[in-house]
This record gives structure tokens, sequence and C-alpha cells, in this order.
């Protein structure tokens, strides 16, 4: 029996796995064979059809859910899985480190601002100057009716040269560029060793778990996106050249709160794991004055494994090239340095 969808001839074999309105959804072993991804497009039960929602060129027509059709053989028969080619992941591209610092800083000083509720948490609860959050580029992610003209006003700032700044993609329906916010809190600007900011985090509102989220758009699921690569932060890197001593610790805002209650520069790497096997020597290659490193993770590595095993493997990287010292506090006093130094208690090397 054949059914009429517009003036193609839809064979409706039952031999074709398919769900009741007769598409079979693309996945991991049989990707679309239009755009070459594994979500969100469908094909017809024969496989005769493709019902693109990415790539427009090429297609017969649009349906109503904006899928784009695409005939995929001119004579019906079903083609297999094992014989559907996977088109070629799209080039990677990524922004350098001077147009993601002009396009974050424009973001943050000209699209958003600091909510109120915001700004009295970073000068309340974490003990940041008015001084230190507006120098620090902190702003509230906008409402979600708001989006669209952030994002349009990025667009029209930047045109193209959003291409590979992670958050920024190209809307596969409108073809326009966008910025994806994918939590409601405030950005934490991730700096980089010349001071230029290189990546975005949320701190996201209530009880969110995980409470900090990168702002990524990855190249495979958001065209002309890239990812955030999980940077290193480096906190007041200017000031390390002058006092040639530096405080490594986890967590962005944790290093901003560091070099706030201390007049030492502070690194913040993304993770206790997360750093590569050379950052010892990247660091003395960036910075060759530093004569002191001291390491200060949570208080909670004497009885947390996965925090103690991370301490362990940077100290390994870092004692054979810088002079290298723990920092050490009771735990009662607050688990990170920035809590202990708010706190104004005691620390150790």
């Amino acid at each position: 029996m054949m059914a009429q969808r517009g003036r193609f001839q839809i064979p409706q074999n039952k031999q074709y796995p398919k769900n009741e309105s007769g598409f079979v959804r693309v996945k991991q072993n049989s990707p679309c064979a239009v755009c070459g991804k594994t979500t969100w497009c469908t094909r017809s039960g024969d496989g005769v059809l493709a019902y693109c929602m990415r790539v427009a060129a090429s297609s017969v027509k649009q349906l109503a859910n904006k899928a784009y059709v695409h005939v995929l053989s001119a004579n019906p028969s079903y083609v297999p899985q094992a014989t559907v080619v996977k088109r070629s992941a799209p080039a990677t591209v990524t922004a350098s480190a001077e147009t993601k610092d002009e396009v974050y800083r424009y973001l943050l000083t000209e699209c958003l601002t600091l909510d109120a509720d915001h700004g009295d948490h970073l000068l309340t609860e974490r003990g940041l100057s008015d001084s230190a959050i507006v120098a620090n580029l902190y702003a509230s992610t906008p409402k979600v009716r708001d989006r669209e003209a952030v994002s349009k006003q990025l667009a029209d700032e930047f045109g193209d040269r959003l291409r590979g700044v992670a958050g920024c993609y190209i809307d596969p329906k409108t073809r326009a560029w966008r910025f994806r916010f994918p939590q409601d809190g405030f950005l934490i600007p991730c700096l980089n060793s010349r001071g230029q900011v290189a990546g975005l985090m949320v701190r996201r509102n209530g009880n969110a778990d995980p409470k900090y989220y990168w702002v990524s758009t990855p190249t495979n699921d958001f065209e002309g996106g890239a990812s955030s690569g999980t940077p290193i932060h480096f906190s007041q890197p200017h000031r390390i050249k002058t006092v040639r001593q530096v405080i490594v610790t986890e967590g962005i805002l944790k290093a901003d709160r560091i070099t706030e209650f201390h007049d030492l520069p502070c690194i913040g790497i993304p993770g206790v794991h997360n750093f590569k096997p050379t950052f010892a020597d990247d660091l003395k290659r960036l910075f060759p004055e530093i004569e002191l490193a001291l390491v200060a993770f949570d208080a909670d590595f004497v009885t947390n494994p996965n925090v103690r095993d991370g301490l362990i493997k940077l100290l390994e990287l870092m004692a054979p090239v810088f002079e290298t010292r723990i920092l050490k506090w009771n735990l009662s006093d607050g688990k990170g340095l920035d809590d202990v130094l708010f706190n104004e208690r005691e620390v150790n090397e």
C-alpha cells in the first residue's frame, strides 16, 4: 500500500523499523545522510528520503516542522545502515585570543548587566569590593525573553567574526548568529596569562548541581561554535613579574577572591585534575620570574581521595620546576583558602 505525502510516493513497508509517524530517527550508527549529525534529523522508513533539520541546499521542499526534504535515491529502495556514509565532522575553527577577548568584553560590558541579587551575593557573601566586581567584569545571564536581542546585538557588532567563539553558533533554522546561555546565573570571565578573556563560566542560581557550568558550543553540536576548552584562569597575572610568587588553587571565582584578600596573584585551574602534563613547564615559560609557587587546594584533601590525588599529581609536576609549598589551615576555618582569608584565619605553609 502506498501513502501519498506531497508529490512523493512513500512505501509503508513494515519490514523497516519506524515510529508511528513513519519516520526513523538518526542515531550514532546511522547518522543523517545529509548533514552527518546523529541528532534531531529523521528519514523515511525505507531510507529514500532524509528530513534534515540543518541543510537546505539541494532539498526539494521544507515541511511545516522546518525539516528540509532530500531525495536520497531515485529508485525507492532501502539503504542499509552499514552502507550509509557518515560525513566527516566539520572542521574545527577556534577564534584568536584577541577576537575572543573582544567579543566577550563587548558581551559583558555592552550587552549585559549585573543583577542586584548577584551583586549583593558577590559583596556580602563573597566579600568582593565594588571595584573588584567591576574590574572582574561579572555579569548576569539575560532573561530568556532578552536572549534573542542580545544575540542580535552581538551579530550586528561582529558578524562572522563570532565563528569559533565558545558560546556562539549559527541557528540552523534562521541561519543567524546566536549566543547560548545554557543556565541562569552570573558569568565569571576566565582570563589567560595576558589578561584576555579566554572563556566564560556560569555560576548557576540556587542549589543547581553542578554549581558551575562552562559556556560552550562544541562544533559537533553547534555550527560555527567552539568548545570552551576549560582554560586556566590567571587572576591579576600582570603582578607575577613583580612579586615573583604565585598561588595555585582550584576554581576561577576562588582565585579572584584570593587576590582580593591577599597581595599575591593567583592561578585557578578548572578542576583538581584539570591541568595538562605540561602545566608547570608552560607556567615557567610564561613567567620565568616565579621563585615560589604556593598550592592551595581545599582543606578536605586530607580526607577526600579525589582532591588528594589531584594535589599529588600537581605537586609532581611543579616541584621539579619551582620551589613549591602547600598551604594548610584548619577545615573548621573554611574549606577553601578564599574562605579562610575572608574569615581572617591563620594559614600555614
